[in-house]
């Protein structure tokens, strides 16, 4: 049986993962900001770029550290 294939850029899934939630996490933010919104809508936004902001937070240095799969 052949070794099961890995993807060969690791680094390249965390990159992706923030880049999608920062992106996400600016229009959400937008919108807050941009005064269109809704008061549900502020909140429930505000909420999740909340959420976005502290996944960026703590997910940043993981960028620079590597995956453990890379050795």
């Amino acid at each position: 049986r052949p070794p099961r294939a890995e993807p060969d850029t690791p680094s390249m899934e965390v990159t992706g993962r923030l880049l999608f939630v920062g992106v996400v996490t600016c229009y959400l933010l937008a919108r807050v900001f941009s005064g269109d919104a809704a008061a549900v809508e502020i909140v429930v936004y505000g909420a999740t770029a909340a959420f976005g902001l502290e996944f960026i937070l703590a997910s940043w240095g993981e960028l620079w550290r590597g995956s453990p799969r890379e050795g």
